[in-house]
C-alpha cells in the first residue's frame, strides 16, 4: 500500500501515485474488468440472460451474496429466489448486472474496513451513498419518461469511489483531510480538494478512466461535479442523456443525504436538505422519502452479504419508512392488497383456471394503486400481435377489441407492452398508452415460452407520483404468480 507524508500534494503527482496502486494491486483491475463484462453484455441487446449467470458464477461467493439481497424482506418475493439464472430472469439483465457491479468492487475493501474505524465508516458513506442513487434514479427517470433499467447503484458507489481509494492507499492523507475539515469546520470533501489539487468526484472520474470502466460513470461524475448547472426539469433530449443528467442527480442528492446520515446531524438537518434538493435540482421529497423509508433494510442486508459490520444508521430513518410515515394511497389499501395476494396464491395452488386469475390481478391494481385504466392485450397470430380484450375503466371513445400492437419486426420499439412481453418482466417506464398516463406499468402474463400476453395499466388523473419500490415489488409478485399459474397449466396438460 502507497505511503504519503500526509502533507499537500499536487493533483498530478497524487494521481501518479494512485494510478501506480491501483496496477499493483491485482486483484482490482481484475475486478474492474468483471465489471466491464458485465456492463458490456447488459448494454448488448442479444446478450442472453445465460451469459450474465456464467459470469457471475465465475465470482466466489458472489452468487451468495446476490441471493441473499434479492431474497431480503426488502424485495418481497412471491416465492424464494433459489438460483442465480432465475435471479437475472425475475429482476433483469440490467438491474442484476448494476448489484453486481458494485458487490464486486466494494469487495476488495472489506477486510480493511474490519481492521480500521476511520475506513470503516468511509465504506459505510459508499453503502449508504450507493444505495440511495438506487433508488432515486429510477424514480426521476420514471419522471422524465425515461426507459432505461439500471438501477444507479454502480453509479453511485463509483461517485464515491475516490474517496474511499484515497482512505485505503492514502490514509495519513484522509487523516489529515478529516482533521482539517474539524479544525475549519468545513465538508471533508473541500477538505481533499485543499491537500489533493482535485475532488472526490475528480478522482473518481480518473480511477474509472484507468481502469477502463465505461465511459458513461465518468460523463456523470463530470456532470455531478457540476450539480448547479443541472436542470430542475430534464429537458426534451436524447433519452442516454436524459439518462446521465438524472443519474448525476440522484448522486448529488445520495451525496448531500448521506453526509447529514453518516456524520450524525439529526432529523432536522436531514428534512432541511430534503427541502433543499426540492427547491435547488427539482427532487421531488415523496422520490427522497421512499429512498430513506428502505435504507436502513437495504444497507443491513448489504452488510449482511458482506459479511462485514459496519456502524449503525440513525434510528429516525424509520419516521421515514412507509409503515410509520404519514399513509399514502397505497399503505392506505395496503390489507386489501394483501388480501388479493393471499386470495390469488391460493387459487393457483389450487390450479383455479388461468383466465380467471388474470382477471383477479386486473382488479387488484386497479383498486389498490389506484389506476384509471388497466388493459388485458393477449398474443394472438402465432405471437405476431397483441390484441386487447379487456379494459377495466372509463375510458371515453377507447374500444379495447380493436387495439392492437405488433410484436413482430413491425414492434415499436418504445411500446412498454412489447418489452415487457419480449424481456418477460415488468416495465414500469416508457411511452404511455393515453397522453397523460403517468404512472404506468406493463406486466407480462408469463414468462419466457410461457408469454401468453401482458397486462397494460395506468393512472390518467389524480396523484402522478411514480410506484415506490415497495409498489413495483408487489407488481411483480403478481406477475410471478401469473407465470407460476401458467406453468401449473402447462404441467396438468401433459401429466
Amino acid at each position: 500500500m502507497s505511503k504519503t507524508t500526509g502533507g499537500e500534494i499536487s493533483s498530478e503527482e497524487f494521481l501518479n501515485k494512485l494510478r501506480q496502486a491501483l496496477r499493483r494491486e491485482g486483484d482490482f483491475p481484475a475486478s474492474a474488468k468483471v465489471v466491464s463484462e458485465l456492463k458490456a453484455l447488459a448494454a448488448n441487446p442479444n446478450a442472453t440472460g445465460d451469459q450474465i449467470t456464467e459470469v457471475i458464477l465465475r465470482e466466489p461467493s458472489l452468487s451468495i451474496r446476490i441471493l441473499h439481497i434479492v431474497n431480503s424482506s426488502f424485495y418481497m418475493r412471491a416465492q424464494p429466489i433459489m438460483t442465480v439464472s432465475q435471479a437475472v430472469l425475475k429482476m433483469g439483465i440490467k438491474p442484476i448486472a448494476d448489484l453486481c457491479s458494485g458487490l464486486i468492487l466494494l469487495q476488495k475493501f472489506v477486510p480493511a474496513a474490519r481492521q480500521n474505524t476511520p475506513f470503516a465508516n468511509c465504506l459505510k458513506k459508499v453503502i449508504v451513498t450507493s444505495i440511495l442513487t438506487g433508488t432515486i434514479t429510477p424514480q426521476l427517470n420514471a419522471q422524465a419518461g425515461v426507459r432505461n433499467e439500471e438501477t444507479g447503484f454502480l453509479a453511485g458507489s463509483f461517485s464515491e469511489m475516490g474517496m474511499l481509494l484515497l482512505a485505503y492507499y492514502f490514509p495519513k492523507i484522509y487523516e489529515n483531510a478529516l482533521k482539517r475539515a474539524e479544525t475549519k469546520h468545513i465538508p471533508v470533501n473541500d477538505a481533499i480538494q485543499q491537500l489533493t489539487g482535485l475532488s472526490p468526484l475528480q478522482i473518481s472520474s480518473e480511477v474509472i478512466n484507468a481502469l477502463n470502466l465505461p465511459p458513461f460513470y465518468s460523463e456523470v461524475m463530470k456532470l455531478a461535479e457540476k450539480a448547479g448547472q443541472i436542470p430542475k426539469n430534464v429537458p426534451a433530449i436524447p433519452v442516454e442523456r436524459r439518462h446521465l443528467m438524472n443519474c448525476a442527480k440522484s448522486i448529488v442528492a445520495a451525496e448531500t443525504l448521506t453526509d447529514v446520515i453518516t456524520e450524525g446531524k439529526g432529523q432536522v438537518a436531514l428534512d432541511k436538505a430534503i427541502s433543499e434538493l426540492q427547491e435547488k435540482h427539482g427532487v421531488e421529497p415523496s422520490f427522497v422519502s421512499s429512498a430513506l423509508g428502505g435504507l436502513n433494510d437495504l444497507y443491513k442486508d448489504h452488510c449482511t452479504s458482506m459479511q462485514l459490520t459496519l456502524p449503525d444508521l440513525p434510528e429516525f430513518l424509520e419516521s421515514y419508512s412507509p409503515d410509520k410515515a404519514k399513509k399514502t394511497s397505497f399503505e392506505a389499501s395496503e390489507s386489501l392488497f394483501d388480501q388479493y395476494i393471499s386470495e390469488i396464491k391460493q387459487a393457483v395452488e389450487n390450479r383455479e383456471p388461468t383466465a380467471s386469475i388474470i382477471v383477479t390481478v386486473m382488479e387488484a391494481i386497479s383498486s389498490t394503486l389506484d389506476l384509471d385504466l388497466v388493459l388485458l392485450l393477449l398474443a394472438t397470430g402465432g405471437k405476431q400481435s397483441l390484441s386487447g380484450r379487456m379494459l377495466i375503466g372509463d375510458i371515453p371513445n377507447f374500444d379495447p377489441n380493436r387495439f392492437v400492437r405488433p410484436i413482430d419486426h413491425l414492434a415499436d420499439p418504445n411500446s412498454v407492452e412489447v418489452l415487457a412481453f419480449k424481456s418477460s418482466r415488468c416495465v414500469f417506464s416508457g411511452k404511455p398508452l393515453l397522453r397523460d398516463g403517468f404512472p404506468i406499468v406493463a406486466m407480462p402474463i408469463g414468462f419466457g415460452k410461457r408469454a401468453v400476453g401482458v397486462i397494460y395499466a395506468e393512472r390518467t388523473k389524480g396523484n402522478k407520483e411514480p410506484f415506490d419500490i415497495n409498489q413495483e415489488e408487489s407488481i411483480r409478485q403478481l406477475a410471478e404468480l401469473l407465470d407460476r399459474s401458467l406453468s401449473l397449466a402447462r404441467e396438468g396438460k401433459f401429466s
